[in-house]
C-alpha cells in the first residue's frame, strides 16, 4: 500500500485511481468524482448498493454552484456552514454529476479539514467520498487496518491525520429543512 503526500494524491486522483483519505472524523474511501469507472470501482470496493450514493468534496461554494441549483436565501445557509463538517443535500443544476445523483439530488461538502482543503486545491475538481469500510460494516479506524483490508495496485493512502469528530459528518436536506444525520 502507498502512502502519498498531497501532491502524490492529487496526481493519484487525476490519474483515475482509489484514495483512501482522511475527513473530519472517519476514514474516507473516494476518487475523481467525473471519472465513472472509479467511481464504480468505489462502489465495488465497499460492496455498496448502486442505489446508495456518495458525497462529494468540494473545494468551495462557488465550484458547488456550478452543478447544484443554489437560491440566494440558501447561500446565507451554506456560508453559515460551510466550510465545516456538515454535508448538504442539494438539488443537481446540471448533468456534470448525474451519475452519483439520487433522485436529481447531490450530497455535497465544502469540508474545513485542512488536508482535504489541501488536496482538492491542488486537484482543482471535486471527489467523491465515503467512509472507508464495506457497506454496512463497522469503520475501519487505523491507516494500518484500512492499508490491510483495501491491499491493491490502485488504491493508496493519503497520509494526514483524522480531524477532530468522533463520529461521521451531519446531513443536512436543504429542501426539506431537516437532518438526515446528525
Amino acid at each position: 500500500m502507498l502512502y502519498l503526500n498531497v501532491e502524490e494524491s492529487a496526481s493519484w486522483l487525476a490519474d483515475g485511481k482509489i484514495l483512501i483519505h482522511p475527513t473530519e472524523g472517519v476514514w474516507g474511501i473516494g476518487c475523481d468524482a467525473k471519472n465513472k469507472k472509479a467511481v464504480d470501482r468505489v462502489f465495488g470496493l465497499k460492496k455498496r448498493d448502486p442505489s446508495k450514493k456518495f458525497i462529494l468534496l468540494s473545494p468551495s461554494i462557488k465550484s458547488v454552484k456550478e452543478f447544484c441549483l443554489i437560491k440566494e436565501n440558501d447561500i446565507k445557509i451554506l456560508q453559515k456552514e460551510w466550510p465545516g463538517p456538515t454535508t448538504f443535500i442539494l438539488d443537481i443544476g446540471s448533468n456534470k454529476y448525474k451519475h452519483i445523483s439520487y433522485l436529481d439530488k447531490l450530497a455535497v461538502r465544502v469540508s474545513a479539514h485542512l488536508p482535504i482543503i489541501n488536496l482538492l486545491d491542488l486537484f482543482r475538481s471535486e471527489m467523491v467520498s465515503t467512509s472507508a469500510n464495506l457497506s454496512g460494516e463497522k469503520e475501519l479506524k487505523t491507516k494500518d487496518d484500512i492499508a490491510r483490508f483495501f491491499n491493491y495496485d490502485d488504491v493508496a493512502i493519503f497520509d494526514e491525520k483524522l480531524g477532530n469528530l468522533t463520529k461521521p459528518t451531519k446531513i443536512f436536506d436543504l429542501k426539506l429543512n431537516s437532518y438526515i444525520r446528525k
